[in-house]
Formats: C-alpha cells, structure tokens, sequence
C-alpha cells in the first residue's frame, strides 16, 4: 500500500525534477513535443490500434476500415505536430 506520505514525497520529487530540468534546458521542450510527436503517437495510437484490428473478432469490413482511418489520421497529424517542432526549432 501506498500511504499519503509517500505520495506526496513523490509527487514533489517528480515536480521539484521536471523543474530543474525546464530551468537547466529552457527549450526542452521542443525535443519533447518532437519525441512526444513520433513516439507518443506510435506507442499510444498506432501500435494498439493496429494490433486490435489484427485481433479483432468482428469480421465486418466497414467497422475495420473506420478504425483503420481514425488510426491513420491521428498517426499521420502527431507526425505533422512533430515535423513542424522541428521546423519551428531549426529555423
């Protein structure tokens, strides 16, 4: 079990680090919008979403075809958010 008190301390380390990291890299996060762009959407969206269509029992094409695009699109805009944090870092 999990008491108060170690919750607490944990969530303050957890806040008191990303802090010390945000004021020793001010611009981290670009990288992080840029990791969180390409990983994020794959390990979040892409992979699972896949391997439930590949898993699924329901044989009816039309509701695997809508997945199939909903997974697509959000795939295929994380990728766009990452792209531009890119441009918007380099340039």
């Amino acid at each position: 079990n999990i008491t108060y008190k170690a919750h607490v301390i944990v969530s303050t380390v957890v806040m008191y680090f990303t802090a010390g990291i945000a004021i020793v890299y001010p611009n981290i996060y670009s990288a992080l919008g840029i990791i969180g762009g390409f990983c994020g959407t794959l390990v979040m969206i892409t992979f699972p979403g896949y391997l439930y269509i590949a898993c699924s029992e329901k044989k009816n094409g039309l509701s695997r075809v809508g997945i199939f695009l909903f997974i697509t699109i959000i795939t295929i805009l994380g990728w766009f958010s990452a792209i531009l944090t890119i441009l918007e870092t380099f340039t």
